[in-house]
């Protein structure tokens, strides 16, 4: 019996098909942990990809054009909002100013997330 990798080494080194016995004893990595080599082919195009229809505007497209717009214009507002607040002195309004603060940021939150949204869905929709 042969022990160890160094002594079957030894005994397949004077054979003519070294290096292929060498490379057969040789397990293949597998599992969770080996990377997969890719293909080497590049697979050819029969048809080319098809072009984006053309812009066209359904009354979905209208909908959210014309709620974008409005969730826009609550935006500049909350910010012209937010720069007003910032310059009137906090004793003027009775030390609600963190409060109204807050509320001016939650709704510019809801109102960018909004637009953003239905930007998305205005530019992607077919």
């Amino acid at each position: 019996m042969v022990d160890g990798w160094r002594e079957a080494r030894n005994l397949i080194e004077g054979h003519t098909d070294f290096e292929r016995i060498l490379n057969a004893a040789r397990p293949e990595p597998s599992g969770p942990f080996t990377r997969a080599v890719p293909s080497r082919t590049i697979p050819l195009m029969d048809e080319p990809t098809p072009a984006k229809p053309p812009f066209r505007w359904t009354e979905r497209r209208a909908a959210r054009f014309v709620t974008m717009v409005i969730s826009g214009a609550v935006v500049i507002a909350d910010i012209y909002l937010l720069t007003v607040v910032l310059s009137v002195d906090s004793a003027l309004m009775g030390g609600w100013k963190p409060a109204i603060m807050v509320g001016i940021g939650a709704i510019f939150l809801f109102a960018m997330y909004r637009f953003r949204r239905l930007l998305r869905l205005f530019l992607h929709e077919e």
